[in-house]
């Protein structure tokens, strides 16, 4: 099945972290609410996770998301510790409007990629790796062939209707090289990121970052496994989540 050949790659992951505590309470805290990573909750959350409450909320906000570790990379530690302080909000009130009329244009987006590469997509909304399960990752897809998951995708929509006269797109993911209709990845956007951590995560080799325009059109572009990226964003996540994150973490949970 493709999802034991999923944990077997996360297991041959060669990316470790040794877990460091500041004291018993953080040991405890983590124990009881991160490191529960066994296949069942893995599968788990690769299966059920559309479903949205007190369980995802849990599952979710007591791990080290792509969008906490865009912020340690890009912001300075000081601006990084005061919103870690201020903001700081484990079981906080999530809109889910935006979530699901996202996932309303993924179906779309999915579609299309299907009839392009001749591939199935398996939907997949949450994953952890035993060996740091303290990163939560949220791919938007993985891409069965022959039976094997061999690499995921990630899904932007933009409000542009064709690329022709525009420099950017979804943000700064994506940027145009030249007058033409040509465009590469920009290496320094949270989506690069978040598709990098989404492969440490479940051990893939490559990704397809897929550019979803309101003309029900898409533009693929294929992003690889980068060893050097992905380890420093590992080592910087983890420090961080052991040194401020965890502390926060045990104490909101008293």
């Amino acid at each position: 099945m493709p999802f034991e050949k999923l944990i077997k790659r996360m297991e041959r992951s060669n990316i470790t972290f040794t877990p460091f505590f500041s004291c018993e309470e953080d040991q405890q805290t983590y124990a009881q609410y991160v490191n529960y990573g066994t296949d069942e909750t893995i599968k788990y959350w690769m299966i059920e996770g559309e479903i949205y409450g007190e369980l995802y909320r849990k599952f979710r906000s007591t791990r080290m998301s792509t969008e906490n570790i865009y912020s340690i990379m890009y912001q300075s530690e000081e601006t990084w510790r005061n919103y870690m302080a201020l903001r700081f909000k484990p079981y906080r009130h999530y809109n889910f409007q935006p979530m699901r009329s996202g996932e309303t244009l993924e179906i779309y987006a999915i579609q299309l990629y299907e009839q392009l590469t001749y591939q199935t997509v398996m939907k997949c909304k949450h994953m952890v790796n035993r060996r740091f399960p303290w990163i939560i990752a949220a791919p938007d897809g993985l891409v069965v062939s022959n039976g094997t998951i061999y690499k995921g995708i990630e899904i932007k929509s933009t409000s542009h209707l064709s690329t022709t006269r525009t420099k950017f797109l979804c943000g700064d993911a994506v940027t145009k090289r030249t007058h033409y209709d040509e465009f590469e990845v920009n290496k320094k956007s949270r989506t690069y990121l978040q598709v990098q951590i989404c492969m440490a995560v479940s051990n893939l080799p490559k990704w397809d970052l897929i550019i979803y325009f309101r003309d029900n059109k898409i533009k693929v572009f294929e992003i690889l496994y980068d060893d050097k990226f992905i380890k420093q964003c590992i080592a910087i996540a983890s420090t961080n989540y052991f040194m401020y994150y965890l502390p926060m973490l045990t104490k909101v949970l008293k």
